[in-house]
């Protein structure tokens, strides 16, 4: 017997549950009883009594009462009863204490009912649970305080011994029943008896790992329970980087079986590049994968399938190779093409006699610079005409060169011989340097003038590259001046060596003027009377003497020979 009791009173009209207390009569198993202990706030409500209903394993008990009329009196009033429930087996219930006015549900309890077996008989199977194809075993009957049993199979009696022999059962789910009995009461257990297939494992074909790589061995087995493989792993899979024999044993509820794979090494195919390299722009990058397989496919992420590639452009060049067996290599590199340090001198230049040039060879970030004339600077300046390279070199060692050609415009006269009209009349000048312009003191613009005149004459020439000097030119006429000096001035000795001497005897003379074969001035003195002049440091030849008066007027002109 199993007794539980509750207190109750309703919110609604005016109950609450605050106590359950279950106990058991081991004495009495015919009879399961709930008592209820209420707590009713309206005297006026009529308590109508208990009843109960089971439902599988949901044991429900009801309290009711009813309503005369409106009036609540607010008084307290305590019921107690007790529900018998009959005989319930043993086992785990839902009890559901409900209460009602009414017929309207007011408030419920649920908990937890274990109803224990009071019956001394006690059922007891010995024996397996799960077994393998193929396999026969014995279930034993154990039960205690029994006087006789039986054996049933899915509800059908199939023996009454203690011992039930099962014998290579089909593989499936069994469920066999022990039934014990004392007279009085009886006492039953289930014995579920599943036979199991064995376990087909499968690890494939014999296979090859790549040397460096590595391969998977699958022994996943459908409802595996363990893996066991001879390296200890007990995973369902195995991950292989060595050559040999690998087996597993698979099990699937106590049932196993075992497969066996051998497994062979083959070389990888492996090459090797550098990690990176820096090259000068216009210098080939030859990048070598070569494998010494002739099975060996290369793929570059060029898109080249050759062994070596040749790299102009700067970039990441990875390369994967592939045997017959499909073992794969990777690798790559980096390459850097350097730009070449190019200086720029700028274009050829012509300079005017006496100019200079300023060259400039920096580029930022070089140091190095190697001029042709042999000077390490950035910048070199130049007074000379030649041909100047610059060689610049990076602290990568690329070399980069420029040149530049310089030209001087060169200015020169040669007047020729005979600035003597008395010799050529009329006297041709020639300013020479063909294809510059001209500026005459005559106001001519040609390169050559005539004259019939003695005098000075005076040109300045200007070339096509803006180049200008001037000259001037004695022209004499030593036959129109000889004798008007011939009685009045000496100049003696003649030939001289050293020193003329000018003998002035009437005219008013201030300056000499000693010139060339071709008129050009060679010196120029102030004279007074009886003056001594040097001509030690001429050259032998023949030369002019021209007579200037204090007004700057030309009086007369004398010829005298160095010796």
């Amino acid at each position: 017997m199993l007794t539980l009791t509750i207190s109750l009173s309703s919110v609604a009209f005016g109950q609450t549950i605050d106590l359950v207390v279950v106990s058991a009569n081991p004495t009495n198993c015919s009879n399961t009883a709930v008592t209820v202990d209420a707590t009713q706030l309206c005297i006026n409500h009529i308590y109508n009594g208990m009843s109960s209903f089971t439902t599988g394993n949901v044991i429900t008990v009801t309290l009711d009462w009813s309503t005369p009329g409106p009036i609540c009196l607010g008084a307290l009033a305590f019921i107690s009863g007790t529900e018998n429930l009959g005989n319930v087996a043993s086992g785990t219930y839902i009890l559901n204490v409900e209460t009602y006015l009414d017929g309207t549900l007011q408030n419920s309890s649920t908990q937890q009912l274990i109803v224990a077996s009071c019956c001394p008989v006690q059922s007891v199977v010995q024996g397996p649970n799960n077994i393998c194809i193929g396999e026969s075993i014995t279930l034993y009957n154990n039960s205690a305080n029994a006087t006789s049993s039986y054996w049933t199979l899915d509800g059908v009696n199939i023996s009454t011994s203690d011992s039930l022999p099962i014998t290579t059962p089909a593989v499936g789910s069994y469920l066999y029943q022990l039934v014990s009995t004392d007279g009085n009461c009886t006492d039953s257990v289930s014995h579920p008896l599943t036979v199991n297939n064995y376990p087909t494992v499968d690890l494939g074909l014999d296979t090859s790992v790549c040397v460096g790589q590595s391969v998977i061995l699958n022994g996943s087995t459908s409802g595996a329970t363990g893996y066991q493989w001879s390296t200890g792993t007990t995973s369902p899979t195995l991950t292989v980087t060595a050559a040999g024999t690998y087996s597993v044993v698979v099990s699937v509820n106590g049932c196993t079986s075992t497969d066996a794979i051998v497994v062979g090494s083959v070389p990888t195919p492996i090459f090797t590049l550098p990690v990176s390299a820096a090259v000068c722009e216009g210098t080939p990058v030859v990048l070598d994968g070569t494998v010494n397989d002739p099975n060996v496919t290369y793929t570059w992420s060029n898109g080249a399938i050759t062994p070596m590639i040749t790299v102009t452009t700067s970039g990441t060049y990875n390369l994967t190779t592939t045997n017959s067996f499909n073992c794969a290599h990777s690798g790559g590199t980096t390459i850097v093409i350097e730009s070449l340090p190019i200086p720029n001198l700028g274009g050829d230049t012509t300079l005017c006699e006496g100019e200079t040039l300023q060259l400039n060879g920096s580029i930022a970030g070089i140091i190095n610079y190697s001029w042709s004339t042999g000077a390490t600077t950035a910048g070199l300046l130049v007074d000379t005409a030649g041909t100047y390279t610059v060689t610049l070199t990076s602290d990568n060692s690329c070399v980069g060169t420029d040149n530049i050609v310089i030209d001087y415009s060169v200015i020169e006269f040669n007047w020729g011989t005979g600035l003597d009209i008395a010799i050529s009349n009329p006297l041709t000048l020639d300013a020479g340097n063909t294809g510059s312009t001209y500026l005459w003191n005559t106001g001519e613009t040609t390169q050559m003038i005539s004259t019939d005149s003695a005098g000075t004459y005076t040109v300045t020439v200007t070339t096509a590259f803006g180049c200008t000097e001037g000259s001037s030119v004695i022209v004499v006429n030593s036959t129109g001046t000889k004798n008007q000096l011939e009685d009045k001035v000496k100049v003696f000795p003649n030939p001289a060596q050293n020193f003329l001497v000018i003998e002035n005897n009437s005219l008013n003379l201030q300056r000499a003027i000693i010139t060339n074969a071709y008129g050009q001035i060679i010196n120029q003195v102030t004279i007074q009377n009886n003056n001594k002049i040097s001509v030690a440091d001429l050259a032998s030849g023949f030369y002019f003497i021209q007579f200037q008066d204090k007004n700057g007027e030309l009086v007369g002109t004398t010829r005298f020979i160095k010796q």
